[in-house]
């Protein structure tokens, strides 16, 4: 994943923070639109199809938001849906997640195991 998408989080900040690996699913519904990641209300990244990248998040309560990236352009604005999930993170903890698109075309953020 483009370093240059990544806008918040992207490196350590304190002993404190926790990981977060995220990865984007390749399936077609969505794929030509880059999806937006929000942590704590905070634009953290835009992600592609296929795409793996990994996050520094202070630990403590946590709020991820994720919908179509606001900078789209074309078919890519049309959809103003988005799905948020919040949890909890302990400080060093690595936790895994999964954005996926159904067949009609509604985005979710699932958690999972060791990057699957």
């Amino acid at each position: 994943m483009e370093s240059k998408r990544i806008y918040a989080f992207g490196k350590p900040t304190d002993s404190n923070t926790s990981i977060i690996t995220i990865t984007r699913d390749s399936g077609f519904n969505g794929s030509a639109c880059y999806y937006a990641l929000y942590i704590n209300d905070a634009l953290a990244l835009s992600i592609g199809a296929s795409e793996t990248a990994q996050l520094f998040v202070p630990a403590g309560e946590v709020t991820m938001r994720v919908s179509f990236d606001p900078n789209g352009s074309g078919l890519c604005t049309l959809n103003k849906d988005w799905t948020q999930r919040e949890f909890i993170l302990k400080q060093n903890m690595h936790k895994f997640f999964r954005i996926s698109t159904d067949a009609g075309s509604k985005i979710d953020i699932q958690t999972t195991v060791g990057g699957n």
